[in-house]
C-alpha cells in the first residue's frame, strides 16, 4: 500500500506543480494585454485551449489513474485485513469513506456542495499513511535485529 500511496503522491505533487505553473503563465499572459479587450479575446481564443488541456488531463488522470489506485489500495486492505495490525485496521473505515465518496462523485450521484460540506479531503487519510510508515519501520527494525 505504501507503493500505491507513493505513486499517488508523486503524481499529485506533479499535478500541483504543473497546474500552478500553468496558472501563473496564464495570468502573466492576461496581464500583458490587460485593458485591451480585443487582445484578451484573441488570447482566449488562440491560447486558452492549450491551458485548458492541463485541467482536462488532471481530471482524466484523477478518474482513470488515481481513483483506481485508491480502489486497488482498498481492495488490498480488504483482502489482507486479517494481517493488519489493530492500529492499522482502525483506519479501514477512513479509506472506505474516502474511496466511496469519490466513486459517488465521479458517477454524478453526489453534488460538489455536499463534498464541501462533509469536508472530503485526502488529509483525512494522513493518520492512515503515517501508520503505514510506522508499521513498515517497525517491521524493518524487527528484521534487522
Amino acid at each position: 500500500m505504501l507503493g500505491m500511496r507513493a505513486e499517488i503522491r508523486a503524481k499529485s505533487e506533479l499535478r500541483v506543480k504543473i497546474s500552478s505553473a500553468a496558472d501563473a503563465a496564464w495570468q502573466e499572459s492576461v496581464t500583458r494585454v490587460a485593458g485591451n479587450y480585443e487582445a484578451i479575446a484573441k488570447l482566449e481564443k488562440e491560447r486558452f485551449p492549450e491551458f485548458e488541456k492541463v485541467i482536462q488531463y488532471d481530471e482524466k488522470q484523477l478518474r482513470d489513474e488515481l481513483i483506481p489506485i485508491y480502489e486497488k489500495m482498498l481492495q488490498h486492505f480488504s483482502s489482507h485485513l486479517w494481517l493488519a495490525e489493530p492500529s492499522t485496521r482502525a483506519h479501514y473505515g477512513d479509506l472506505v469513506e474516502y474511496v466511496e465518496i469519490w466513486r459517488r462523485f465521479l458517477k454524478n450521484t453526489i453534488p460538489s456542495e455536499i463534498i464541501k460540506k462533509i469536508e472530503h479531503s485526502e488529509g483525512k487519510l494522513k493518520p492512515f499513511y503515517d501508520n503505514l510508515v510506522g508499521q513498515m519501520e517497525k517491521l524493518q527494525k524487527a528484521l534487522t535485529e
